[in-house]
């Protein structure tokens, strides 16, 4: 099972450059003047929050945190954290610190490494997780990169970070699991699971276009329905995946699959089919 153990409260520079790293992956040519731009700074302001020159204000932390895409805990944490370091009056420093002592960790999404972050909320680590459990597989680097059409470079990257994490072995020059299952616990901060749920989202619509009708399904059902009957249904959907995925792997392993399920809103307010 993957856990993520208690560390020391990240500083939220750090919050900051883990969401511009995701950004540029996903985008290479995304710069630090876009990011200035999208959290409605200037990139020399930016600049100097990034190098620890200057701070941000309480009211402005709101404002980042929320175009950051963090949610309304999150957005009181990367405020608190930010109160730390710049609080005007002793007061609001001790009363941020009381705050993040409060919010347990496993709640605070500043508790995670860079690493473990990345680990998280990057779907590639998961793949090649899978990908060491394959039939054939040899142990090494460009047996991962071919089957999941990575570059050798983002590869070495990504095991760099799970033999960090204590994911997996080097023996004998050759990667290897160490048994742990490939889940994520009810712990993990959630902006890094909305950085992973996008990214296989995104796979997803890529395999519409790439991917053979006969390798692939994707299908939809539109609903009317009672609303109470969600928590239900989430169960039912859980132990659908469960269960598909004991049938999926017992025998021969020759490919790595995912299985995406998206239950929505459609009527909901904000909710629009575009």
């Amino acid at each position: 099972m993957l856990s993520i153990a208690p560390m020391e409260t990240s500083s939220y520079r750090t919050i900051m450059l883990d969401e511009y790293q995701y950004r540029e992956r996903q985008n290479p040519s995304y710069s630090l003047r876009a990011f200035a731009r999208d959290l409605d700074i200037s990139p020399s302001q930016l600049s100097d929050v990034v190098k620890g020159k200057t701070g941000l204000s309480s009211k402005k932390a709101i404002d980042v945190a929320k175009r950051l895409g963090l949610n309304d805990k999150e957005v009181q944490c990367f405020k608190a954290l930010v109160e730390v370091e710049h609080g005007r009056s002793e007061q609001i420093v001790s009363a941020a610190k009381a705050f993040l002592e409060v919010n347990s960790y496993e709640e605070n999404f500043s508790a995670l490494s860079t690493d473990a972050f990345q680990v998280i909320s990057d779907c590639n680590h998961f793949a090649i997780l899978s990908a060491m459990e394959l039939d054939g597989y040899d142990g090494t680097v460009p047996f991962i990169a071919t089957k999941l059409n990575l570059s050798i470079a983002e590869t070495e990257d990504a095991i760099k970070r799970l033999l960090k994490e204590d994911y997996i072995d080097l023996k004998d020059g050759k990667f290897i699991l160490k048994g742990l299952s490939l889940k994520t616990t009810n712990g993990v901060p959630s902006t890094a699971l909305r950085k992973f749920h996008k990214q296989h989202i995104q796979k997803s619509l890529q395999a519409v276009d790439d991917v053979p009708l006969d390798l692939r399904d994707i299908t939809t059902m539109t609903m009317a329905i009672d609303i109470s009957k969600i928590p239900a249904a989430k169960e039912m959907i859980k132990n659908f995946r469960r269960e598909l995925c004991r049938f999926m792997e017992d025998g021969p392993k020759n490919e790595v699959y995912n299985i995406n399920i998206q239950l929505i809103p459609l009527s909901a307010k904000d909710q629009t089919c575009h």
